[in-house]
């Protein structure tokens, strides 16, 4: 037999594996993945993003911007951050205080009489 060459296997790279996958971001600023959800900042909400599993994270990739958690073992678990979360509050009470006007018609009453 020829002398064969063996390579130890300390010294082979350990594999590194990743999956990528566009998701939309819901409006209750979550990513669905594998029957979790994975919060992103409120901001992002109802736009698309990048999920990438890897080695055990979830990356979330929107506008440059990367998002990672622990990925979640099981189904319907829930990956909150509260920084995601802060100032949305603040948002939604300034965009409801907004003054609005409403235009109304006005009519003779003549209009409404019966004939």
């Amino acid at each position: 037999m020829k002398d064969e060459i063996l390579i130890s296997m300390n010294s082979i790279p350990e594999f590194s594996y990743s999956i990528s996958e566009t998701r939309k971001i819901s409006r209750e600023c979550y990513v669905h993945y594998n029957s979790n959800r994975y919060s992103v900042p409120w901001k992002y909400a109802g736009r698309n993003c990048t999920v990438r599993e890897e080695n055990g994270k979830i990356r979330i990739a929107i506008d440059g911007e990367i998002v990672e958690h622990e990925m979640l073992a099981g189904s319907s678990g829930i990956s909150r951050k509260k920084e995601h979360f802060e100032g949305l509050l603040k948002a939604v009470r300034d965009q409801n205080t907004k003054n609005y006007t409403l235009e109304v018609e006005k009519r003779d009453l003549h209009e409404y009489e019966v004939s």
